[in-house]
């Protein structure tokens, strides 16, 4: 299968793997759709569509190319806000790898200036997933207990380059990592999604009406999300352009 998005071809694969989660990606001009094995035939066939009309709106909207979304990057002097907490990124040269948290402060020091960006990014993130867990978890199980009663087994954190959030089968919530720079508002919309996601697998009615039940002014939020969730990040540099969001 084909399809045309703004005068360029992309091939659309559709696989079935052994993941709980489906996922979609963009690869060499093609659209690679996964779905778990294991789900229903109407699940999979409603979440192939809907994953499909989502990758569509980011190709056309810029947010997927095919030389791949930029990746966060974090700089020396860097301020970083994230749920009314302050970060201050200090990156020094030393003799060996060192990464530490000393109160405001993420603190790495590299052997090599300018540092190796990947592996910088996984120690400011690390540091600051760290020091927020506490709060992240506290409003997933405030929305799960006022609405929801589910078994959440595990809370991820992670650098998505496609999903916002996700919620597998054996209770696992994972939350984008930019998330956490953005109006708690559209944070809390994401949990709502995904914890409605341990009753309903698909985007159906019955999912979209739980979502409105438990948050009613989610569409707003949204929308916020479609609108300006890739713009806090500069395409160009990877890095955190949150100022306006805070």
């Amino acid at each position: 299968m084909n399809i045309e998005i703004k005068g360029k071809d992309y091939a659309v694969e559709k696989i079935f793997s052994r993941n709980r989660t489906a996922i979609a990606r963009l690869k060499d001009h093609a659209i690679v759709i996964s779905i778990p094995s294991r789900w229903p035939a109407k699940d999979k066939e409603e979440t192939f569509q809907n994953l499909l009309k989502r990758s569509v709106r980011s190709i056309e909207k810029g947010r997927w190319t095919v030389e791949g979304s930029k990746r966060l990057v974090f700089v020396h002097g860097q301020r970083l806000r994230a749920m009314g907490k302050t970060f201050d990124v200090s990156i020094s040269s030393g003799n060996q790898f060192r990464s530490r948290f000393d109160g405001e402060k993420i603190e790495i020091s590299t052997t090599e200036i300018p540092s190796k960006d990947d592996i910088v990014a996984n120690h400011v993130r690390k540091h600051v997933v760290i020091q927020l867990m506490p709060k992240i978890r506290e409003r997933i199980e405030y929305f799960n207990k006022l609405h929801f009663n589910t078994t959440v087994k595990r809370i991820n954190i992670r650098d998505n380059l496609t999903l916002w959030g996700s919620c597998s089968t054996d209770g696992t919530i994972s939350l984008n990592f930019r998330l956490l720079f953005m109006p708690r508002e559209v944070m809390d919309y994401v949990i709502v999604h995904e914890l409605a996601h341990t009753k309903y697998k698909s985007h159906g009615k019955r999912f979209w009406g739980l979502v409105e039940k438990v948050y009613p002014e989610y569409e707003g939020h949204k929308k916020w999300l479609r609108d300006n969730g890739w713009s806090i990040f500069s395409r160009k540099t990877g890095q955190l352009t949150m100022e306006e969001f805070i």
